[in-house]
């Protein structure tokens, strides 16, 4: 992603932050939450019957309000992970991961080389839609890409030591 990151400038400058949850696959209903001077959106699309296309949308809403939209995904699975990037998401946010190698595979799909393996195109609302994008693209959303996973279960919880080891900038 090319913009700003709302949420990782305030994370960085150590301000506190506050967000909540959409469930509901409604651009309006975004727009109306975003209006409410959140910090931060989580699309919900593993509980919500969110698409890809309505998700881009309440992305665009969230981001219309100077809310960081935060896509949470089904799981690790690498094209959903990759469609969250592409529609320009500050955040994606991935449940019940357990193991270290659950979070060098997350990494592996949301960055690209050299850090991860994801796929280029400049053509989504993340590049900008454009080729003119394509030299700093890369660079730019591994930097400020942010992945947020969910410890959700006893095995997470005793590899946690573990599973924190993970540098999503390597």
């Amino acid at each position: 992603m090319l913009g700003r990151n709302y949420i990782k400038e305030k994370l960085m400058s150590k301000k506190p932050i506050l967000g909540t949850w959409c469930i509901i696959p409604s651009p309006i209903t975004a727009d109306i939450i975003s209006s409410c001077g959140l910090d931060f959106l989580i699309i919900d699309a593993e509980h919500g019957p969110i698409s890809f296309e309505t998700a881009q949308m309440m992305a665009i809403a969230a981001e219309s309000r100077g809310v960081s939209p935060v896509m949470r995904v089904g799981g690790i699975i690498e094209s959903d992970i990759l469609k969250a990037a592409d529609i320009g998401v500050h955040c994606i946010q991935i449940p019940n991961v357990e193991t270290k190698s659950d979070v060098e595979h997350i990494v592996k799909f949301a960055k690209y080389p050299p850090i991860g393996h994801r796929g280029f195109s400049p053509f989504t609302r993340a590049g900008g839609y454009s080729i003119e994008n394509s030299k700093t693209l890369t660079t730019h959303s591994n930097e400020n890409m942010l992945i947020a996973i969910n410890i959700e279960g006893k095995k997470s919880v005793e590899q946690i030591d573990e599973i924190l080891t993970v540098d999503s900038f390597s």
